[in-house]
């Protein structure tokens, strides 16, 4: 198991990893992915880009898409934005995932977010912030066993709903 950033290897198994959410009728998630699937070498371009700051709207920041892959399959998706606009940290913060609908509950995030924690420090980041909907029990727990922090319980007012913030430090921890 490991990450990699989006590489036109991967075009078989990124669009099963769309269709898994066709298939659980997760039309939330399909908006992000759906262009990989309409041509999947200009989606890869558009990543790779995005990783740069290069082509993003007005509203967006440059993130890293990193995939989570195991046994040749794309399990899951991790972004991490390594200087966020104060907007986007707060609601958003520095990573943001997803895991195919049928890999949850199988320790993915927790391995997955373990590997973006890496990849962050090797970023400059030393401490990184996560958000997730307060209502999304998995997310919180995944976050939470990665050495989450909550630091607050914030209003998203565009989609009305509770948000959890945490912190977690990607520095190794050390002993005194």
């Amino acid at each position: 198991m490991f990450l990699t950033t989006a590489d036109l290897a991967y075009a078989a198994a990124f669009s099963a990893f769309v269709d898994d959410y066709l298939d659980a009728g997760d039309t939330s998630r399909i908006a992000k992915y759906q262009a990989g699937k309409a041509d999947f070498s200009a989606y890869v371009a558009s990543l790779h880009d995005a990783s740069r700051g290069v082509g993003l709207a007005q509203d967006q920041v440059a993130c890293i898409t990193y995939w989570l892959i195991d046994g040749g399959r794309v399990i899951g998706a991790i972004r991490i934005r390594p200087q966020p606009t104060s907007d986007k940290l707060h609601l958003d913060g520095h990573i943001g995932y997803d895991i195919a609908p049928s890999q949850r509950r199988k320790g993915y995030a927790t391995a997955m977010l373990s590997l973006a924690l890496v990849e962050a420090r090797k970023l400059g980041l030393e401490r990184v912030v996560i958000t997730c909907l307060a209502e999304n029990i998995g997310s919180s727990r995944t976050i939470e066993k990665c050495g989450g922090r909550l630091i607050e319980v914030v209003m998203d007012n565009k989609r009305q709903q509770p948000i959890n913030r945490y912190e977690l430090d990607t520095a190794p921890a050390t002993t005194g």
